[in-house]
C-alpha cells in the first residue's frame, strides 16, 4: 500500500482586524496601501460585505455600469433571483475596485486568468503602480455578497448559506479529503452541518486563492476544523507554505473564510459594509 505523505503547516498569530460602522459608497476614494498600523507596516486586506436584499433598488444604476458581456451573462440567468445576485455582486465589484484604481466603475476592465479568475490587466489601469497591485475576489449566496480586496497579494474569499437540505456524509466522501470525512462522520447532526459549511468554505477561498478555483482539487489538501487553520497537503507541497486560511464574520445562517499570499503576521484585516452606489 502507498505511503499517504501528510505536510502541515500551522500558521501564526491571528491579524489585527478593524471594524468600521461607515458605509461604502460611491467610487471617488484612495487607492488601497500598505500603512502603518500601532508603528508597524502592515498589508492591509478588505473584506466587504453587502446584502442583496438593500442593494435592490440600486441594481438599474449597477446595471448601468456593467460591459456588453456582463450584461449579456445576466441575460442567460432563468431566475431572477440568480439574476439579480450576479448584476449586484459585478456592480459592487466594478464600484469597490474603481475606488482603488481612480477610474468610473464602467471603465474597470478586467482579463482573466487561465483557470478564469479575473485580474485588472496593468495595461488598462491609470500610470499608477499602487493600483496595479490590486488584488480582488467575490462570493456570493443567497442574500449575502462579499469582497475581498488586497495590495501586492493573492486573495480569495467564500461564503455559504448553511443550508439543511444537504447529504454532508455523501459529499464529504466525494470530495474532501479522508481526514475531513472522518472529521465529519464522528460529529453529531447540528455540529456536523456547521462543520461542513466552514470547511467548505475554507477550501474553497484557498483554492480562489490560488487562481484554481475548485478544478484544483479539494481531496489533495485539507483543512483543520479548529483554528488556527492549518492546511495539509497530499501528497508533499511546499508551496502552501505560502498560503493561509482565516474565518471572516458574515450574518448568522451563513459560513465564510478568507484565503491569501503570506502569513498572518504583517497583515491587517479591514472590516467594510457596502450599502450601494453613490447617488
Amino acid at each position: 500500500m502507498p505511503v499517504l505523505t501528510i505536510h502541515t503547516f500551522i500558521f501564526g498569530t491571528a491579524p489585527q482586524v478593524c471594524e468600521t460602522d461607515r458605509p461604502g459608497r460611491g467610487w471617488r476614494g484612495l487607492a488601497l496601501e500598505s500603512y502603518n498600523c500601532k508603528g508597524r507596516a502592515r498589508s492591509v486586506v478588505e473584506v466587504w460585505e453587502a446584502s442583496i436584499h438593500q442593494l435592490r433598488p440600486a441594481l438599474e444604476a449597477l446595471w448601468q455600469i456593467l460591459d456588453a458581456a456582463e450584461r449579456e451573462r445576466a441575460d442567460r440567468y432563468r431566475y431572477a433571483d440568480a439574476r439579480e445576485r450576479f448584476i449586484a455582486a459585478r456592480g459592487m465589484q466594478r464600484q469597490l475596485l474603481a475606488t482603488k484604481v481612480g477610474v468610473h466603475p464602467a471603465h474597470v476592465h478586467f482579463s482573466y486568468s487561465e483557470h478564469g479568475k479575473p485580474y485588472l490587466p496593468q495595461a488598462a489601469m491609470p500610470a499608477s503602480a499602487a493600483a496595479s497591485q490590486v488584488t480582488f475576489n467575490v462570493a456570493h449566496s443567497g442574500d449575502c455578497i462579499v469582497m475581498a480586496v488586497g495590495w501586492g497579494r493573492d486573495v480569495g474569499i467564500d461564503v455559504e448559506r448553511v443550508r439543511a437540505n444537504v447529504d454532508i456524509i455523501r459529499l464529504a466522501e466525494r470530495y474532501f479529503a479522508p481526514t475531513e470525512a472522518e472529521v465529519l462522520r464522528s460529529l453529531d447532526h447540528e455540529a456536523r452541518r456547521s462543520a461542513f459549511f466552514k470547511l467548505w468554505t475554507r477550501k474553497e477561498a484557498f483554492v480562489k486563492a490560488l487562481g484554481r478555483g475548485v478544478a484544483y482539487g479539494f481531496k489533495r489538501f485539507a483543512v483543520s476544523l479548529e483554528t488556527p487553520v492549518r492546511l495539509q497537503s497530499y501528497p508533499l507541497d511546499t508551496a502552501v507554505q505560502r498560503w493561509s486560511i482565516l474565518d471572516i464574520e458574515v450574518p448568522a445562517g451563513f459560513a465564510g473564510a478568507l484565503g491569501f499570499e503570506g502569513g498572518r503576521e504583517a497583515l491587517e484585516i479591514k472590516r467594510r459594509m457596502w450599502t450601494g452606489p453613490e447617488k
